[in-house]
């Protein structure tokens, strides 16, 4: 992304008609690379998500397991 807008800055020589803008190869070519790493991350995304909701769920039942134990510690205490 910082390729392609640094090429964007440095590029004099667009044209722009009605129909049509002319510009340098490298910074067609940094644009269409920017374009497939979009892609790229939209794939992902739907896959990053689940593994969030993953170790949300994982982190949930920790917690709770977590605090089961110290109620049978605390238990254990109490009955000694």
């Amino acid at each position: 992304m910082n390729d392609f807008e640094e090429k964007m800055k440095t590029t004099k020589n667009t044209l722009i008609d009605k129909d049509y803008v002319k510009v340098r190869k490298d910074t067609f070519d940094s644009m269409n690379n920017v374009i497939k790493e979009t892609k790229k991350i939209m794939e992902f995304q739907p896959k990053m998500e689940q593994l969030f909701k993953e170790v949300d769920t994982f982190t949930k039942s920790h917690q709770i397991i977590e605090k089961e134990n110290n109620n049978l510690k605390k238990y254990l205490k109490a009955i000694s």
